[in-house]
């Protein structure tokens, strides 16, 4: 979740460049009216969908870190599967709205040509949505997890100790949240030579003209 930039461009600060990707590059497009799709091409889009995002989204990254933080936490401390299915769905709702919150910008970027201050709205808004799942989420962790959370100190020295394949999960952990730092340095510095531009990575055009 982040705050976007109010021109059709995919992030903040970028110039208006209609139909073009936010890294150069966008997901395969489902076959067309002509074209009948199998089950197995519906999954091949979907799974080539998941991949783009994991490529370009940094706060993708950074919410599967902050999931992976909260299952192992879950796991270190005995959660039962009621307090697991709560956990599940919470962090999946973030995920989920993440996703749709990338489409969301997408489809704005294809539809609106030049600065257009709704366009913005409509992405803020999106974002927005994102932020509220994830203050939810932290709530539900808080909740399910409570008073427990202070053995967690404690555990991470005994695991360390005892049994250091339990603090896998941590490094992988790290390994999101520096690799989100990769992919957000990658989407500044602008789509490679020959691909698609990413909606320009200049400064935003100013125009003063209404949402008309």
């Amino acid at each position: 979740m982040r705050r976007r930039g109010h021109g059709s461009a995919g992030g903040t600060g970028e110039a208006a460049h209609p139909g073009a990707g936010r890294t150069g590059s966008r997901p395969p497009s489902r076959p067309g009216p002509g074209r009948a799709g199998s089950l197995a091409e519906s999954f091949r889009c979907a799974w080539a969908g998941f991949l783009w995002i994991w490529r370009t989204e940094a706060n993708m990254r950074l919410h599967l870190a902050a999931a992976t933080l909260l299952f192992t936490a879950a796991w270190w401390l005995g959660a039962t599967p009621e307090e697991w299915a709560l956990l599940l769905l919470a962090a999946g709702l973030v995920v989920l709205l993440e996703w749709i919150n990338t489409a969301i910008e997408g489809a704005v970027d294809l539809a609106t040509e030049g600065f257009r201050p709704l366009a913005g709205r409509v992405k803020d808004v999106a974002a927005g949505a994102v932020l509220v799942a994830a203050l939810l989420a932290t709530v539900t962790g808080l909740v399910v997890l409570g008073a427990e959370l202070r053995r967690l100190p404690g555990l991470l020295l005994v695991h360390a100790r005892d049994q250091p394949w339990r603090l896998g999960p941590l490094l992988v952990a790290l390994y999101l949240v520096i690799s989100s730092r990769a992919v957000r340095q990658a989407a500044r510095q602008g789509p490679a030579s020959g691909d698609e531009p990413a909606g320009g990575r200049g400064p935003r055009p100013r125009n003063e003209e209404g949402e008309g």
